[in-house]
């Protein structure tokens, strides 16, 4: 008997589909909600000759990380041709179906899975304390787990650690060390279907690639920064938004097809999301997590089969999807827009928070400063340089250091003490 394996769903196939506005990094507020029902049409042609076929797919899982969720209800399989069926789980807690035919006439055989999806993205809760360098001490290894090169990330090569030293000096907190990785990849890596490889290093070289070339090369940063993160999987949907800016609006999109990005861990927060292709700190809703794993390999299903004679041919698959939106709320409120990184991005609101922390010395802590910066719209105030003192923010009257130490919000004129005493004005009045 000689067994044949050929892997069907390969995440290489998802496009992206860039919008109009180029060289502007666009920073929001707010939420997304979004249900779906998802139905995936799968058509298996089988040869004459097969003692067996097996079919190995990756349903998506509930999952809770900080700012994002997905729910998966009404789960329904049906088939053409009834095949035996067993539920697993592989050493990364990612759950597969395999279902198993014996003897399988030559013919069609059709799969349907469909499901219910409900996602969030919370563009607000982005707030964290986590210094850099990353502290790994007395984390599971589970996580740490993360932190070591892969079969597709050489996160070890020096290629990597060089560039990442050199594109982390002076930076002090972890979301800035993920802002310049993942900006670093928007600017120099280009999308682009067929390369000749899919890992970090062939990444590199070419400076183009998919989703998958994409994910690879920010783990390797990532990793090569000592920080565990992992690849996650599954689907992105067509269908375009637009988001307002200080100009004109922009249209945020994603080509329809099987997808990958990244998720990051932070001690203060847990595994956040990113997509090195477009997003900074989030993950919209227009997409289903199918499974993560170290990289992208033996994470996601395929078919496989044995023969006892010379077969007609080797099966093939084919795959159809229906999508029926229910809800699509879009709910993002424009704060500023950068020219940190020059493709045009899209990032939530980031606040960062270390109570002891004075980076520019000017006696004004970091986490207060970190107000101002979040909430400015201009490119003149993006770091803790950029707030000074004498400043004031808010124009009334009270400077940034006087606000400081009055304990009152540098972003609202009407926070301030009022300048006159009502006990002051009773009393003329008396």
């Amino acid at each position: 008997m000689v067994k044949r394996v050929f892997v069907f769903f390969i995440i290489y196939s998802s496009l992206f589909i860039p919008g109009t506005a180029w060289g502007t990094l666009h920073y929001y507020s707010g939420s997304m909600e979004s249900r779906f029902e998802m139905k995936h049409t799968y058509t298996i042609l089988v040869p004459t000759g097969l003692s067996s076929l097996t079919f190995i797919t990756t349903p998506p899982d509930n999952y809770l990380l900080p700012n994002n969720t997905q729910s998966i209800t009404e789960r329904n399989y049906t088939f053409s041709v009834t095949p035996s069926v067993e539920d697993y789980t592989d050493t990364y807690g990612n759950d597969f179906k395999k279902y198993k035919w014996t003897n399988p006439r030559q013919g069609t055989i059709t799969v349907t899975e469909s499901y219910m999806v409900s996602t969030s993205s919370d563009w607000n809760r982005f707030v964290t304390s986590d210094r850099f360098p990353f502290d790994s001490s007395g984390l599971p290894a589970s996580i740490t787990a993360y932190m070591k090169p892969s079969g597709e990330v050489q996160s070890d090569n020096p290629i990597f650690i060089n560039l990442v030293n050199s594109l982390t000096v002076g930076l002090t907190t972890q979301w800035e060390v993920l802002k310049a990785l993942n900006g670093w990849i928007m600017d120099n890596i280009y999308y682009g279907s067929n390369p000749y490889g899919y890992d970090a290093l062939s990444t590199f070289a070419l400076k183009y690639g998919n989703c998958a070339n994409y994910a690879h090369i920010a783990l390797a940063l990532v990793r090569a920064a000592g920080i565990p993160a992992r690849i996650t999987h599954g689907y992105s949907l067509h269908k375009p938004y637009s988001l307002p800016t200080g100009g004109d609006p922009v249209d945020a999109d994603w080509g329809e097809g099987t997808h990958a990005w990244i998720e990051v861990y932070y001690p203060s927060l847990g595994w956040v999301p990113y997509d090195p292709q477009r997003d900074l700190h989030h993950v919209d809703t227009h997409r289903v997590l199918w499974g993560r794993g170290p990289d992208a390999i033996d994470i996601a299903g395929g078919i496989y089969w044995s023969f006892s004679s010379v077969p007609s041919g080797y099966p093939r698959a084919y795959q159809s999807l229906t999508v029926n939106w229910i809800e699509d709320s879009i709910a993002l409120s424009y704060i500023k827009s950068t020219n940190e990184i020059n493709l045009k991005s899209f990032s939530s609101k980031v606040t960062y928070i270390d109570y002891n922390a004075d980076s520019d010395g000017d006696l004004i802590h970091d986490w207060w400063e970190q107000k101002i910066i979040d909430y400015s719209q201009t490119d003149e105030i993006i770091d803790f340089y950029d707030v000074l003192p004498e400043d004031d923010f808010d124009g009334d009257n009270f400077s940034n250091m006087k606000e400081y130490l009055k304990e009152t919000d540098p972003t609202d004129a009407d926070s301030h003490p009022p300048r006159s005493m009502p006990w002051l004005i009773l009393l003329l009045d008396d």
